[in-house]
C-alpha cells in the first residue's frame, strides 16, 4: 500500500483507487476510497481505542469473575480467567468438544 500524500493544491492528480479526502483535522490528503480520516487521525483513534480497551479489560480482570463458575476472582495476575485448575480444565474440554463438533 502506498503512503498517503498531502495535496499541494486542489488540482493535483491522484492514483486509481485513491481520492481526495478532507479530514476533520483540516488536512487534505490523497487516501484510499474506504478511508474516513487521514493516517495521523487514524493512528490517534486506534491508540485511543486500544487504551480504552486495555483499561476496561484490566478492570474486568481485577474485579472479574471466573469464566466457568462465576465465582469472584482474587486475581494474582491480570491475565487470570479461572478460579481453579478444575475450572480451567473444564473450559478447555468444552472448547475442545465445540471444535470437534464443527
Amino acid at each position: 500500500m502506498k503512503p498517503w500524500r498531502q495535496f499541494e493544491n486542489a488540482f493535483d492528480e491522484w492514483e486509481a483507487g485513491y481520492r481526495k479526502l478532507e479530514c476533520k483535522c483540516g488536512r487534505v490528503v490523497s487516501a484510499p476510497y474506504q478511508a474516513t480520516q487521514c493516517q495521523d487521525c487514524a493512528k490517534a483513534a486506534r491508540a485511543q481505542h486500544t487504551r480504552e480497551h486495555r483499561a476496561r479489560a484490566a478492570i474486568q480482570r481485577a474485579f472479574g469473575n471466573c469464566m466457568m463458575c462465576g465465582q469472584p476472582l482474587a486475581a494474582e495476575r491480570q491475565s487470570r480467567k479461572y478460579c481453579s485448575p478444575a475450572c480451567r480444565q473444564k473450559a478447555y474440554r468444552e472448547r475442545w468438544l465445540a471444535a470437534a463438533l464443527r
